[in-house]
């Protein structure tokens, strides 16, 4: 993201409605971040978790990760059950200075009989 761009809150995942199977069996379970850049002149950027509407009546308020090269955040989308984990949906503030790069992870569960044909 460059100065004055910004991401929209989404879920990075598939949507309920369509299952949260992939056609070869997989299931997601977690998002992860990977930061590639970071600096004293990056201003804002940060990544939002938790901004799901409705989230701050029940007492969630959202979670600001500063962006700094290097780190990794990993998140739960679904909890083991399949169940939409409410505090996953994220956006990203505006850059407003600097341009950051990150590197966005959709972590699946491989079916056991993938895991063996490795």
């Amino acid at each position: 993201e460059e100065k004055g761009q910004q991401v929209y809150s989404s879920l990075d995942s598939v949507r309920p409605e369509h299952g949260i199977r992939s056609s070869h069996g997989h299931r997601q379970i977690a998002n992860a971040i990977i930061y590639l850049s970071g600096s004293p002149s990056l201003r804002g950027g940060e990544t939002m978790l938790g901004v799901a509407p409705g989230l701050k009546r029940h007492g969630h308020l959202p979670v600001a990760i500063t962006p700094e090269k290097g780190k990794l955040v990993v998140w739960r989308s679904y909890d083991d059950q399949g169940i939409l984990n409410p505090l996953a949906m994220h956006t990203a503030r505006k850059v407003s200075a600097g341009v950051k790069f990150a590197l966005c992870v959709r972590v699946r569960r491989a079916s056991r009989c993938e895991l063996t044909r490795m």
